[in-house]
C-alpha cells in the first residue's frame, strides 16, 4: 500500500534488544576478568574495604583518599556475606556495569521513543565503562550508578509532574556523591541547582539564568 510505515514487531525489537545486551554482558565478563593491572590499585581498596568491616576507623585506621559512602556499601555487602575479594569485587562491578548501560538504554530508547536510539546508548555507554576494568571496586562503579539513577528516576519523575519526589531523590544521590568524591558532587548539586534555576516559573533568578 502506498504511503504505509513498516512497523518492526515489538517482539523482534526486544528479541533483538536482549540478544544484544547478552552479547555485551559476555564481552564485559571477559574483559573484567581477563585485565589485571601491574599497580594493583584494586588491591589496595578492597583491603581498605576489609578492614573498615572489621571495625578499623576510617581515616584513622583505615587509608583512603575517596568519602566514607562506599565503605559504607561495601560494609552493607560484607553484612549480607559477599566476600570482600578480588572476585566478588569485580564481579559486583561487572553488575554495575550491565545494568547502568542497560539502564541508560533503556532511558534513551523511551525518552527518544527509538530502538535504534537505545542500541547505540548501549553501544556508547559499555564502551565508555569498559575503563572500569582497570580498577574494579574503586568508587567508579558505585558513581556511574549513582549519576544513571538520578537520570533514570529525573525523567521518570519529572515526565510525571512529580517535582517534590525529584528534589529529594536529586538531593540523595547528591549527597551520596559528595560523601564519595567530593568534586564528583560538585558537579551534581552544581547541575541540580542549574536545573532548578533554568526552570523557576517566575522570581529574580529565572532572567539572569536564562
Amino acid at each position: 500500500m502506498n504511503g504505509a510505515v513498516f512497523a518492526r514487531p515489538r517482539w523482534l525489537v526486544t528479541l533483538l534488544l536482549a540478544g544484544f545486551a547478552a552479547a555485551l554482558a559476555v564481552l564485559a565478563a571477559r574483559a573484567m576478568f581477563g585485565v589485571f593491572m601491574f599497580y594493583d590499585d584494586e588491591g589496595y581498596v578492597l583491603i581498605s574495604y576489609r578492614n573498615f568491616a572489621e571495625g578499623g576507623a576510617l581515616y584513622r585506621d583505615v587509608f583512603s583518599q575517596y568519602g566514607p559512602f562506599p565503605f559504607v556499601v561495601n560494609w552493607m555487602l560484607h553484612l549480607a556475606g559477599i566476600p570482600l575479594n578480588h572476585a566478588s569485587g569485580r564481579a559486583v562491578t561487572l553488575c554495575l556495569w550491565v545494568v547502568v548501560s542497560l539502564g541508560l538504554a533503556a532511558l534513551a530508547g523511551k525518552a527518544a521513543r527509538s530502538a535504534t536510539a537505545g542500541i547505540l546508548t548501549l553501544a556508547g555507554t559499555f564502551t565508555c565503562l569498559f575503563v572500569m576494568t582497570s580498577e574494579p571496586s574503586h568508587p567508579g562503579g558505585l558513581i556511574v550508578t549513582l549519576v544513571a539513577a538520578a537520570a533514570i528516576g529525573g525523567w521518570v519523575l519529572l515526565r510525571r509532574g512529580l517535582t517534590g519526589p525529584w528534589s529529594a531523590l536529586t538531593g540523595a544521590v547528591t549527597a551520596a556523591l559528595l560523601l564519595t568524591k567530593i568534586n564528583v558532587g560538585l558537579f551534581a548539586a552544581f547541575a541540580a541547582v542549574a536545573w532548578l534555576t533554568l526552570h523557576l516559573g517566575a522570581g529574580s533568578l529565572r532572567r539572569p539564568a536564562i
